[in-house]
């Protein structure tokens, strides 16, 4: 069973809308926006190219023979209805009023491309429809103008078969929050309704409004001011006292029924349907707004129902953000900007929520609190710092337990698992220290190397050479010899000796430099590769702790250092 669906709209002008394109999902896409942005305007646009049968005109009630499709050919269209009796079509005077002064006379134009089956048989040039506005005249006087009319078709021409693209529609306006109260008569009737059905409305209107209502029934109720539905029955109440809310939820629900059946009818030749809603979430409580949209993302995969509603709910407009629905619902942002309607981009949803808000969220009054960073000893820290450099120094706070041993650290990092307050912190071993984890913390991350910092360095020094611009650096007489012959290191293997390596340490860093950084920054220009690892890990870690947002041009900067030339 292939689907049709709308791709998107390509408005010349229409009313407030000029040369905007308008794309559409494939499942469910909410349109949100400020009263007054032509929100149910583009509902009635998209239901102008669409009919299923023919109303009017010489083929009225004849069967099908569109030139776009041979999907329906053979098939009296007219002949299916919906649940509350109407065929599945609609135009754009269903959806809103056109005005005498604003409207009457203008020339409006617009194209709706659409995605067809394959094996449909279609003919549809660029899978576009054009559908522009005609005036209507006084018979007595052409030239006073008393409407307006849509003609829809490939492009100029307006052969036989053309028109209107096949395809069913059910609108949802808000007249069908026309209050119960004032309804001049309200009857049930005896439509019959499928077991499967009844059961589908009653366990859906329960899930929906959180009812414990199982064992309810479920009838169609006639009013003069609106069509016909299905309502709940129960021991308690029927259709008639329903609150606005049942009300409103019991025609939704209708719908979705009306569209199951026409599938059931349709057998292969179904190719889904356009469910349109006009302020979706009216007369609903949060929950069942989230159910709400939950249902609709289900029933539109179930049926190949693209479902297109508007909106002014924070609520579903949060949870079409932040939820898992995200993939299966498109969020369409109006707004007007002096007088053109235009289609707002919103990178997260509180810059959304803002704008209906017409409250901007103010900027941060200081930066969120740095995230701590605890080391073995000053030699980590040293490391670390000729790592990261002082491009973090906005983000992170540096800590070291010296005075408490080694030890310390390791018990605090296993306590990181159990405590949260703990878990905001980044432990930084040592590599030696690193490598007694069985199962480490998240929050933990070993300095590179797999030795403590003072034998890295005594190895790093032993292998360079006599010529290396390194002991220059230190002073003009600070050689290899000096620094090592002479202390007594004469192995690679001496700076595993830790009462050893650590007291050599001591003595050479007078000529380091303040924090040690000469020898330290050599080290990690000659181990670049691990050194470019582990700050892809650190800022992994940073990055989901820090409460703010680390800039991405800091983390470039940092990262560039390890490049080669």
């Amino acid at each position: 069973m292939g689907i049709t669906r709308v791709v998107c709209l390509k408005i010349d002008t229409f009313r407030q809308f000029r040369d905007i394109t308008i794309p559409f999902g494939d499942s469910v896409t909410l349109i949100a926006g400020q009263n007054g942005t032509s929100k149910s305007t583009l509902l009635g646009m998209l239901a102008q190219p669409f009919s299923f049968g023919v109303a009017r005109g010489a083929t009225a009630r004849k069967p099908d023979k569109s030139r776009y499709t041979e999907n329906y050919h053979g098939l009296g269209l007219h002949e299916f209805m919906d649940l509350t009796g109407k065929p599945f079509m609609y135009d754009c005077d269903d959806v809103f009023r056109l005005s005498k002064e604003y409207d009457f006379g203008k020339k409006y134009q617009y194209e709706i491309e659409l995605s067809l089956p394959a094996s449909a048989g279609t003919n549809l040039p660029n899978n576009c429809l054009l559908t522009k506005s005609r005036d209507r005249k006084d018979k007595s006087s052409k030239d006073r103008i008393t409407g307006m009319r849509f003609v829809t078709g490939p492009g100029a021409s307006h052969k036989p078969g053309e028109g209107n693209f096949p395809h069913p529609v059910i609108y949802l306006g808000l007249n069908r929050l026309w209050p119960l109260a004032v309804t001049k008569n309200c009857t049930f009737s005896g439509d019959d309704l499928s077991d499967r059905d009844r059961r589908w409305h009653v366990k859906e209107y329960n899930k929906i409004l959180c009812l414990d209502e199982n064992d309810n029934s479920a009838k169609f109720m006639d009013t003069t001011e609106k069509r016909k539905f299905i309502t709940p029955e129960s021991s308690d109440y029927d259709g008639e006292s329903c609150s606005a809310g049942q009300d409103n939820l019991s025609q939704l629900l209708t719908a979705i029924l009306s569209f199951r059946g026409l599938k059931k009818k349709l057998g292969v030749r179904y190719q889904g349907g356009i469910l349109l809603i006009d302020e979706l979430d009216a007369t609903l409580h949060a929950f069942a707004q989230d159910k709400l949209l939950e249902m609709l993302c289900d029933v539109s995969n179930e049926l190949g129902l693209q479902i297109i509603a508007t909106s002014h709910s924070l609520r579903l407009l949060e949870k079409a953000y932040h939820s898992n629905l995200k993939k299966d619902v498109e969020i369409l942002y109006l707004s007007n900007s002096d007088g053109t309607i235009v289609l707002q981009e919103f990178s997260t949803y509180q810059d959304l929520s803002d704008h209906l808000k017409v409250e901007p969220t103010p900027p941060p009054t200081k930066r969120p609190r740095k995230v701590s960073v605890v080391f073995e000893d000053n030699e980590g820290t040293f490391l670390f710092n000729q790592i990261c450099g002082s491009k973090l120094r906005h983000y992170i706070t540096r800590a070291n337990t010296a005075s408490l041993s080694g030890g310390h650290l390791k018990n605090l990092a296993d306590m990181s698992k159990s405590l949260p307050e703990l878990r905001d912190m980044v432990f930084i071993p040592d590599g030696d220290l690193g490598k007694t984890w069985a199962r480490p913390p998240k929050n933990l991350l070993a300095l590179p190397g797999d030795k403590r910092p003072e034998t890295l360095v005594y190895q790093h020094l032993y292998s360079m050479k006599d010529a290396d611009p390194f002991w220059k650096k230190c002073g003009t007489t600070y050689t290899k010899q000096f620094a090592l012959t002479r202390q007594g290191g004469n192995s690679l293997e001496k700076g595993e000796n830790k009462e050893w390596v650590k007291k050599w340490y001591k003595e050479q860093s007078p000529y380091w430099g303040r924090s040690n950084q000469n020898v330290f920054k050599s080290w990690v220009q000659a181990h670049k590769t691990e050194c470019l690892k582990f700050c892809k890990k650190f800022v992994k870690l940073l990055n989901g702790r820090y409460r703010g947002e680390v800039p991405k041009d800091v983390i470039d900067r940092m990262f560039a250092q390890f490049k080669e030339p």
